[in-house]
């Protein structure tokens, strides 16, 4: 009977472990990358048995659509295996483009060749290029944004005041958190904007963009 409990608990772990994600965090460097940066996927990834050598990496572009897939090699060691793949994606035009992440997994045969992958994990997020220079986190004093936190409102400062016609603010995956003509020194929070490193590209009359990172603390 005890026999039959533990060989049911070691099947249940082995299955839990098999459903595991094996995407633990994908991102992009730098955050704010611009057009003359070299954009890397980051992707932390974790198998249920080891070693866990990447075999392959395949990625491709399309307009506004990045495709990355992985493609790994699991040996037969009952070991949590943890990777950390880095992929070079290259000088990426200014614009908002849709990250397709798909992991695939082969066991290790006796012939030291991979077995054929299967998909294990997938995951999409968004990310932005921006215009000019990659984007500084600059300081209150020099930058054309900053966050009071008094007012828990965005402030432009000279000589962008008189000059901007509109504020874009985007969080760290591109999407856009406010929009809005500007007509003051002063842009109140609206609701759901959380406290982190946020984006901002501020238009101006005569058509060009200052940009850089503000910080909600």
């Amino acid at each position: 009977m005890k026999l039959k409990i533990c060989f049911s608990l070691v099947l249940f772990l082995l299955i839990s472990v098999s459903q595991a994600q094996t995407i633990s965090n994908a991102r992009i460097y730098p955050p704010f990358p611009g057009p003359t940066d070299h954009v890397l996927l980051i992707a932390d990834l974790t198998f249920p048995s080891g070693t866990c050598n990447l075999d392959t990496v395949m990625s491709s572009i399309s307009g506004g659509s990045v495709h990355v897939s992985l493609y790994h090699c699991l040996g037969m060691l009952a070991v949590i295996c943890n990777a950390s793949d880095t992929v070079d994606l290259g000088i990426l035009t200014p614009g908002t483009y849709l990250m397709s992440l798909q992991v695939y997994t082969g066991s290790m045969t006796g012939t030291s060749s991979c077995s054929t992958h299967s998909i294990a994990d997938q995951s999409q997020f968004s990310f932005t290029v921006v215009p000019g220079s990659s984007v500084p986190e600059n300081s209150k004093a020099s930058q054309a944004v900053w966050y009071d936190s008094d007012q828990n409102a965005f402030k432009i400062r000279e000589p962008f005041r008189h000059q901007a016609e509109q504020l874009t603010i985007r969080d760290i995956t591109g999407r856009i958190c406010l929009s809005r003509e500007v007509d003051g020194p002063m842009i109140r929070l609206p609701g759901g904007m959380t406290h982190g490193i946020y984006m901002f590209s501020l238009l101006t009359k005569s058509g060009q963009v200052a940009t850089g990172k503000v910080i909600i603390r």
